[in-house]
């Protein structure tokens, strides 16, 4: 690798770089929290079908996931080799936000057919801005401190996206009424897809690829495949992290059902606050975890926080 420059990144670069994680926040809070509610209530989908959306999504993501990481890795062009991707891919991608939240068609199936597609190309489309989003900060310096100082601004403009997505949009789409509610939908997905599109390019634009990658990796892939099989830890953490995330998907895509049909909170605010509180739990943990791993020991932090994690959950459930 050869390092090109070594300049300081500008206050404007490093909000630049932090507001692509904005549109993608947005993106991904939708799809794990709103989407699986606004298939069933609005859509009409049957839960099994909308189950079997997610699950075909997913699967598609197993593939696109990887041939993109290829991509940008081969492809590289006067802005570099990740730039580009985020700029030509803004506008499609928060058309896509909108059409992933609109009601098309009279018929079941073909309501099922729009809804498929619209998830399957917001998918891609994230995909091809975060698999290089998140590859950008490794060639926009070659400061660790700076790169640090970028995602002391990154983070905390994701949330404060997150909390408009699990807030704002749960107060607005419930305060209109079940009648109105694909309308509120579409109308909050169009401003929230013209958002995204407006910080994407702002990112794009204004950041900079300084450093220039002259040996990329050419092992192959299934040699790189078998020799993290071939790694226990990696292993261990691969299966955890699979756990983890098929509890943050169940646990987020019932959670509108739920703060309505179980909790029984009101339309308007209390769903807002409600859905709210999820957001303000991962600030909050976040907070708490950079606390405790500066003062203790990083694997104790996790498998402690793992072990209260779901001596919690079991809590909540004979409370349920």
């Amino acid at each position: 690798m050869n390092t090109t420059s070594q300049e300081r990144m500008s206050v404007r670069e490093h909000v630049a770089y932090g507001s692509g994680d904005m549109a993608l926040s947005v993106s991904i809070i939708s799809a794990s929290l709103l989407i699986y509610t606004f298939m069933i209530s609005v859509v009409g989908l049957t839960p099994i079908d909308a189950g079997w959306v997610l699950l075909a999504v997913r699967l598609i993501d197993a593939i696109t996931d990887p041939v993109m990481g290829w991509l940008s890795g081969k492809v590289k062009t006067r802005w570099g080799r990740y730039r580009h991707w985020i700029a030509i891919c803004s506008i499609p991608f928060g058309i896509s936000l909108f059409m992933l939240f609109t009601v098309v068609g009279e018929s079941y199936s073909a309501r099922l057919g729009w809804t498929t597609g619209a998830y399957i190309l917001n998918s891609i489309m994230f995909t091809m801005i975060a698999i290089p989003y998140i590859s950008l900060v490794g060639v926009m310096t070659n400061d660790p401190a700076e790169r640090l100082k970028a995602n002391t601004f990154r983070f905390p403009m994701a949330k404060a996206a997150t909390i408009i997505v699990t807030t704002f949009v749960p107060y607005y789409v419930t305060s209109k009424g079940a009648a109105e509610a694909g309308n509120a939908y579409a109308l909050a997905f169009l401003v929230l897809g013209i958002a995204s599109i407006i910080v994407l390019m702002f990112c794009a634009f204004y950041v900079k690829e300084r450093v220039e990658i002259n040996s990329p990796n050419n092992v192959s892939t299934k040699k790189q495949i078998l020799s993290l099989m071939k790694n226990d830890q990696w292993l261990i953490l691969c299966i955890t992290m699979v756990l983890l995330l098929i509890a943050f998907a169940t646990r987020g895509n019932i959670a509108f059902i739920y703060g309505t049909e179980f909790a029984k909170a009101a339309g308007g605010w209390e769903i807002g606050i409600f859905m709210g509180m999820w957001s303000a739990g991962g600030i909050a943990g976040a907070l708490i975890s950079k606390w405790l791993t500066d003062r203790y020991n990083k694997l104790a932090v996790f498998r402690w926080s793992l072990y209260l994690s779901a001596l919690m959950a079991y809590v909540l459930s004979l409370l349920a």
